[in-house]
């Protein structure tokens, strides 16, 4: 039976402050260091919770994510007692919340738990039908998850072709090879910059203006949390963000060594993306594949992290228009080649991500009705 009731938020469970954890000691293990916008670092050590259910406490606050376990920065706060609840369903929950708009302080909005504990939440006691309502929203969850693993398969498959044309130039083998800045490439071939092949866009738009229209909006906590846009009314949107458009290739300049690329094949309408993603458009449809390859590939990370400056930790950038002086080897004819075997499968993965999208506005459309009692569990068909 489900038994539904109105209590404070702290009744159910209990946040804490995350721990200091500056990037000098950061130890680069297989432990996500989980700030307030997703993924900053990565440790050997985790917070003795899991799974670890974290929201942004300072900067960007109120924004729930999960992990399975973690070390929980001191920009959130986790929690660190379920009190007998189900964790998944915990996080649906908070899902629904409106916890960003707690955020108090000045510059830097600062969430405190002591303001969200006494929040009014309705809350199912019935232990397992918590659990029901978490696998019925998990399995849209994972059918994204699978289609995640699928593109990644497939990008694989995009960048072992491009090492064999790009970097060991393997159907070139039997050909004259000749000295250049990139060292030694096909006779034909000429080493260019990476200007040549795009260009970064910067228009803006201002959501603010627009406050009912609807945009799809590239975020960085938003690729953190499920490498999905979100759809969201301008109103909602704080900040000036950049205009995006078909074939177009973001990459964030924030903290880069966390990678974090989108590749929009065919864009929503009202593409927007966080001015913290560099904007790069290819000349034509030709040099996309290309391009798609070389920024998504390790020759292209390594010399991004070449150029970072900056604080360490989550405040680290580059310049973008020094990445536009980065060397590409370059043959308009060979490009169109390529184009003819990845552009496929950069489809398949746009088609993929599309898929996606639909999983997420169908768990999106239940997740309040569900968590409200609204619409009962015994009542789906799934």
């Amino acid at each position: 039976m489900e038994e539904w009731i109105n209590c404070p938020l702290g009744e159910i469970l209990n946040f804490r402050r995350g721990h200091d954890l500056p990037h000098t000691e950061m130890a680069g293990g297989d432990i996500p260091v989980a700030g307030s916008n997703g993924i900053i670092g990565f440790h050997n050590e985790a917070s003795p919770i899991s799974p670890c259910i974290t929201i942004g406490r300072s900067g960007n606050v109120g924004i729930p994510f999960m992990y399975n376990r973690a070390w929980a920065h001191n920009t959130t706060l986790y929690i660190d007692d379920f009190k007998g609840n189900d964790p998944l369903y915990i996080f649906y929950l908070l899902k629904t919340l409106p916890l960003s708009s707690f955020g108090g302080g000045s510059a830097v909005p600062t969430l405190n738990r002591n303001h969200i504990h006494p929040l009014i939440v309705k809350h199912c006691t019935n232990v397992s039908v918590q659990r029901r309502i978490a696998s019925v929203l998990k399995s849209f969850d994972d059918k994204i998850e699978l289609n995640n693993r699928i593109n990644h398969n497939l990008e694989e498959q995009a960048q072992a072709l491009y090492k064999s044309w790009f970097v060991d130039f393997e159907p070139f083998r039997d050909g004259k090879f000749v000295e250049s800045e990139l060292g030694m490439i096909p006779e034909g071939w000429d080493a260019k910059p990476l200007s040549s092949i795009c260009h970064i866009e910067k228009k803006t738009i201002n959501p603010q203006k627009h406050p009912t229209r609807l945009f799809t909006h590239y975020s960085i906590p938003a690729y953190d949390n499920s490498e999905l846009p979100e759809l969201q009314k301008g109103s909602d949107i704080l900040s000036n963000k950049y205009i995006i458009s078909d074939c177009t290739i973001l990459f964030s300049k924030l903290n880069p060594r966390i990678k974090r690329i989108w590749n929009v094949y065919q864009s929503e309408s009202n593409s927007i993306c966080s001015t913290e993603f560099v904007v790069y458009k290819p000349m034509d449809i030709d040099t996309y594949p290309f391009l798609y390859s070389f920024i998504t590939g390790d020759d292209f990370y390594n010399n991004i992290m070449s150029k970072v400056n900056g604080a360490t930790g989550s405040h680290q950038r580059f310049h973008p228009e020094e990445t536009l002086d980065i060397l590409v080897p370059y043959h308009i004819d060979c490009y169109r080649l390529y184009s003819q075997l990845v552009l496929p499968i950069i489809q398949q993965i746009d088609e993929n991500k599309r898929e996606n999208h639909y999983f997420a506005s169908l768990r999106d459309s239940l997740l309040p009705k569900l968590m409200s009692g609204e619409l009962k569990i015994n009542d789906l068909t799934c």
